[in-house]
């Protein structure tokens, strides 16, 4: 189902978001309660300003994948855009907790924040990212730092004592 979403998700991209709501329709009703797919179509519906039916959608991909930051952040979106700040910073609270790797998905959250009027919380996730790609870059090193055995079969070979 995951080549559905994205193949739904270029539509929305390409055609326009009519476009992959009538794609999506031809979908068959397992494949669109499929979380990849739930989560495409509230994309679709969001990008269409169809904000209560893109949440409504979202609640139910939270039940497969409930810490999806992706997912959280374009729920918050959703709200920020029916002017409920505190509705989009309770929906992003839970990234607030835990790592994300994707620099490009901690400034949108962190501008989530700052637009719902959170700039100490969006500070913290900075703060707590710079931290965590800090860590991330010295662990890169010692590992690259490390003498590992060859998996090389010829050079196994000619190391090998009789």
């Amino acid at each position: 189902d995951g080549h559905l979403a994205l193949k739904l998700e270029a539509i929305s991209k390409l055609a326009g978001p009519a476009a992959a709501m009538t794609y999506h329709q031809t979908l068959s009703a397992s494949t669109r309660r499929s979380p990849p797919v739930l989560r495409a179509y509230a994309g679709v519906r969001a990008a269409n300003k169809e904000w209560p039916a893109a949440l409504e959608l979202l609640e139910r991909f939270f039940g497969h994948a409930p810490r999806d930051p992706a997912s959280r952040i374009l729920g918050a979106q959703c709200w920020i855009a029916q002017n409920r700040p505190e509705a989009a910073i309770r929906l992003l609270s839970p990234i607030l907790k835990y790592h994300i790797a994707s620099d490009r998905l901690i400034e949108e959250a962190a501008g989530l924040l700052e637009v719902g009027r959170s700039l100490q919380h969006a500070e913290k996730l900075r703060a707590r990212h710079r931290r965590y790609k800090r860590f991330l870059q010295g662990l890169k090193a010692r590992i690259g730092e490390m003498d590992w055995p060859s998996r090389d079969p010829v050079d196994k070979a000619s190391t090998s004592s009789f």
